[in-house]
């Protein structure tokens, strides 16, 4: 038998046969990588249209702060914060992002713009979940009417479905507008009453003023008459940060005067687009607000705050708003005593207001620490809501600058009659005044 030597591999042969081997594989990565390379690009070009379009909610946003929002002076004066120049600073986040999504927007908006400007204006986003609480407390009407009668108009544009598109992109609605709101805060008082010394010194804490007035009127009221013979009657809206001011009102202011009380404020805003559409809607704004000139805002600026003349006439459109407290017909207390109310730098929007009204009306001396701000009028112009045209997500901002009748900011926070004592809180305070016997 003859025996067949095996073939020898030559050089030559091994690279046929790897070549035969390899170039299945190449053909497939020269057809592979071009398409690995279009897909990519194409996803970075997907990525940074979509970037470009949450930059341009971002910038549209700056810009309708800068022409609408009259009170971006006061809160550098007050805080030391240049909030456009913030908003270019959180602008750089979206820009360097790796992962672009609108919940980012969101986040960046409220941790790196919107946190900023807190204490001067109720600057922030609203989400679908707070809109639909109060349509389902309230219904659309029912609710913008006790809020602020002239605002229905606006209030239909604010509810139409059409500018909450963002709401799809999120699994579930973030609730930021309003610790407040979250859960159900409608169904108990929470109002707490205390007395102190028997006969003598009553004591009421209202954290908030979103309530429910049925429970807090009979409890409030019961209180009322129990304490009339008092002497003092101490009342607490410490760590209070709003709701609705006519709920003071008619819980003790109306109760406890006995004659109509106003005052005046000067409001002015700016002429920005947003501002102009919201005043069209209201048909009365437009014979109230009236152009005005330096000599007409000096008349109304105590030498004290003629620094606050820079800001006014920046402003295009100035009103005079009469807020005016009538005592109830039939349902007045007779509590003859002297009322306290207790404030600190929580006390915010309408608390803010309600420190400041009944403090310019000698109702009551306050007592702690400077008020918040962030005073949202509901006249002619208050609070203004815009949509984000790509994202869809809305934003309320307040549009006037308020002045009490010294020409003094409103936004500057309330001071009281009297700040804590060295070592002590606002009762502890209140209570040393009143063993002392001397106070105004």
């Amino acid at each position: 038998m003859f025996e067949f030597a095996p073939e020898k591999t030559t050089p030559k042969m091994a690279i046929k046969n790897v070549a035969i081997v390899i170039a299945p594989l190449v053909v497939l990565l020269l057809i592979f990588i071009p398409f690995m390379a279009t897909q990519t690009w194409r996803e970075q070009r997907a990525v940074e249209r979509f970037r470009a379009t949450l930059l341009y909610d971002f910038d549209y946003l700056l810009n309708v702060l800068e022409e609408n929002v009259p009170t971006l002076d006061i809160l550098y004066r007050r805080h030391g914060v240049d909030l456009l120049a913030q908003g270019q600073n959180a602008r750089q986040i979206i820009e360097e992002a790796e992962y672009v999504y609108y919940v980012l927007l969101w986040r960046t908006l409220r941790d790196e713009l919107f946190w900023y400007a807190h204490g001067i204006s109720h600057l922030g986003a609203i989400t679908e979940g707070f809109r639909l609480g109060m349509l389902e407390r309230f219904g659309v009407l029912d609710h913008i009417g006790n809020f602020c009668e002239q605002r229905k108009a606006e209030a239909m544009e604010w509810l139409n479905p059409a500018q909450v598109r963002n709401l799809l992109t999120f699994s579930k609605p973030p609730v930021f507008y309003n610790d407040l709101l979250v859960g159900d805060p409608f169904r108990t008082s929470d109002i707490t009453f205390d007395i102190i010394e028997a006969g003598r010194i009553a004591y009421m804490r209202i954290p908030r003023l979103i309530i429910d007035m049925e429970y807090a009127m009979v409890d409030t009221r019961r209180f009322m008459h129990d304490i009339e013979e008092y002497q003092h009657l101490i009342i607490d809206l410490r760590g209070n940060s709003g709701g609705f001011v006519r709920y003071f009102h008619d819980l003790i202011g109306r109760q406890l005067l006995s004659e109509p009380r106003y005052m005046y404020i000067n409001n002015f805003y700016m002429a920005g687009r947003h501002n102009m559409q919201l005043k069209s809607n209201i048909e009365y704004a437009q014979e109230l607000s009236t152009r005005f000139t330096l000599e007409d805002a000096m008349s109304f600026v105590t030498e004290e705050y003629l620094h606050i003349l820079e800001d006014i006439m920046r402003m295009d459109y100035h009103y005079v708003y009469r807020h005016e407290v009538e005592p109830f017909d039939t349902l007045n207390v007779p509590f003859s005593g002297k009322i306290w109310m207790l404030v600190d730098e929580r006390v915010a929007s309408a608390a803010h207001w309600v420190a400041t009204f009944y403090k310019e009306i000698g109702f009551a001396t306050l007592v702690g620490e400077t008020t918040l701000g962030a005073l949202g009028f509901c006249s002619i112009v208050g609070s203004n809501f815009i949509t984000l045209p790509n994202s869809g997500i809305i934003v309320r901002y307040d549009t006037i600058l308020s002045l009490d009748p010294r020409g003094r900011p409103i936004e500057y926070g309330t001071e009281p009659h009297y700040f804590n004592r060295p070592g002590m809180d606002a009762l502890q305070t209140v209570l040393a005044l009143i063993e002392e016997g001397w106070y105004r």
